[in-house]
């Protein structure tokens, strides 16, 4: 890894490790050793094992716990309600940008990996939830509210 120190492998091994995160720690650290990203690049850089490594990134996680998956889960699920707002062309409410701009906030502190590179990493994680909060929308929304969206009445 070119030009990055350490640290800074090592804050995108982290910010690797809360993407992929779950409650169960024996999970977690399966995922993260048979990672690529992790054998190939993260690993290799610091002079470690991938399973050394993975031990690590489970044990900072350990330490977080109470901030990492809540603070990520909240971003998701902000960030989501945020581009479903926009694409139906209503108003965001402020709640929910405050919402996400905190939980990034809380994530950037905690990986050390800048805001701009750490929300567009969470892009997929963002875009899944979007996908289900829409299909839910379509769902469960009445034919006035669909017809206003789609005659881009949307609530503005």
């Amino acid at each position: 890894m070119p030009d990055l120190t350490p640290d800074q492998v090592r804050a995108e091994a982290r910010a690797f490790a809360m993407m992929r995160a779950s409650d169960d720690t024996t999970e977690t650290r399966r995922i993260l050793e048979d990672a690529t990203v992790l054998r190939r690049r993260y690993a290799p850089a610091l002079g470690m094992t991938p399973q050394d490594l993975a031990g690590e990134l489970v044990g900072w996680l350990a330490c977080h716990v109470g901030s990492v998956i809540p603070n990520r889960e909240t971003y998701v699920e902000a960030a989501a309600r945020d581009d479903l707002c926009r694409v139906l062309g209503v108003p965001v409410p402020s709640e929910i940008g405050q919402a996400r701009d905190a939980a990034l906030a809380c994530l950037v502190e905690l990986t050390g990996v800048p805001k701009e590179e750490l929300g567009p990493s969470l892009w997929h994680l963002r875009r899944a939830r979007y996908i289900a909060l829409r299909e839910e929308f379509l769902e469960t929304a009445d034919e006035a509210t669909l017809r206003a969206v789609i005659d881009g009445r949307g609530g503005r």
